[in-house]
């Protein structure tokens, strides 16, 4: 039996778990990014510098190596219990989605009709790469 089709018969809680632990990973990992990109910027007051990159470090980003690093802990433990196939797939393109959406109204990026359109693309390819093949038969 599925599930809308997508997901296999599982228990409810199963499935609550999986989405809160997939959450936690997915806001913790663009909460790192993002802070590490505000505390790399030059406005951040430097805790000091890494010289043949031309890096400087605040507390700022490295808040955000604290969310990444502990995001990078959660997600090892989500791949061992659940579908490698189906979890990275999705997990990667909300990421990528939240990274882009934050890229536009916090650092105030451009972006263009090409760009939704990849983001169309992705949200598709999740969908499609987590279809069961009962339901295409």
């Amino acid at each position: 039996m599925l599930v809308y089709g997508i997901l296999p018969a599982l228990p409810v809680e199963v499935y609550i778990i999986a989405f809160v632990l997939c959450g936690f990973y997915v806001v913790l990992s663009v909460a790192g990014m993002i802070l590490i990109k505000l505390g790399s910027s030059e406005r951040a007051r430097s805790l000091f510098e890494i010289p043949f990159v031309d890096v400087s470090l605040s507390w700022i980003s490295f808040s955000g190596f604290v969310c990444f690093g502990t995001s990078f802990i959660l997600f090892t433990f989500v791949l061992s219990k659940y579908p490698l196939g189906s979890t990275v797939p999705v997990l990667s393109g909300m990421a990528n989605i939240l990274i882009f959406i934050a890229g536009i109204v916090i650092f105030k990026e451009s972006h263009n009709t090409v760009n939704i359109v990849g983001l169309i693309l992705i949200v598709g390819g999740i969908i499609l790469m987590n279809i069961k093949n009962e339901v295409i038969r």
